[in-house]
């Protein structure tokens, strides 16, 4: 950015008050101080330093989102931050020009405009804060996926138990396989697949069925009953973590029935 200081003449147009950046600023985040500014700096004949502050709004949203999603900074200091920055961008850059517009009766921007600036500020905070959370979700559901692992048991080992290592150990997955194959439903005649899930105090063990699993149930209420005792004799295995069955079909995302 480059400071120029009007001194022979008042330049055409209308600006953005200090105190209305301020306002917009605290409200409407780097954005909406960026358009204020840039609108500014057009009136100040300054075409690229505008140019390049729309950049530097840019850069400090993206900035103030990383600070938001990676530290542990309350986001209720962030608007202080923002205006501190505006603050500092304002003196050095643009409060002569701004005294020197107004003391010769320069124009102000209208109310509408400031208006438009924070709804401008605002629809970027809100766009960009999405994009974050949904990149944020797909890097978090990567790093999830990484830490589960796959165990196999049984002499072909065609029985299989997945399970988050960060919420599970070996000796989980190993005790539960011990309790599968001592009901054989471990066995070496069909492939069983299971999941381990912790969510929240609940130990969900998801099971993976055959594809007519769920009119089974529906037309055999005693196969029903048998996951029930089943549900209720590993929960005895584990009596510090509540026990939930699932039942899926297909994939794990597709549970037909949950048994607590």
């Amino acid at each position: 950015m480059e400071k120029t200081i009007i001194t022979n003449e008042v330049p055409e147009g209308k600006i953005f008050t200090a105190a209305t950046i301020r306002l917009v600023t605290f409200v409407g985040g780097p954005i909406a101080t960026a358009y204020c500014l840039a609108e500014n700096f057009k009136t100040f004949n300054q075409p690229e330093t505008a140019k390049k502050t729309w950049l530097y709004g840019g850069v400090a949203t993206f900035f103030i989102l990383l600070i938001i999603m990676l530290t542990p900074v309350p986001a209720g200091l962030i608007p202080f931050i923002n205006m501190a920055i505006a603050e500092y961008i304002l003196n050095r850059y643009q409060k002569d020009n701004i005294e020197t517009h107004l003391n010769a009766e320069g124009k102000e921007q209208t109310t509408g405009k400031g208006v438009a600036a924070l709804l401008i500020g605002l629809a970027s905070l809100l766009i960009l804060g999405f994009a974050a959370a949904v990149t944020e979700n797909i890097i978090s559901n990567k790093i999830a996926k990484s830490q589960i692992i796959t165990k196999t048991y049984g002499t072909l080992s065609n029985n299989k138990i997945s399970f988050n290592k960060k919420d599970f150990s070996d000796a989980d997955a190993d005790k539960i396989a011990h309790f599968f194959t001592k009901i054989q439903f471990f066995n070496n005649e069909k492939r069983q697949q299971i999941l381990l899930k912790q969510n929240g105090t609940n130990m969900e063990v998801l099971i993976a069925c055959n594809k007519n699993a769920k009119e089974i149930l529906e037309k055999e209420p005693e196969t029903l009953q048998g996951f029930k005792k089943l549900k209720n004799e590993l929960q005895k295995e584990f009596a510090d973590r509540k026990i939930v069955l699932i039942l899926i079909v297909d994939n794990f995302d597709n549970p037909i029935k949950r048994i607590e």
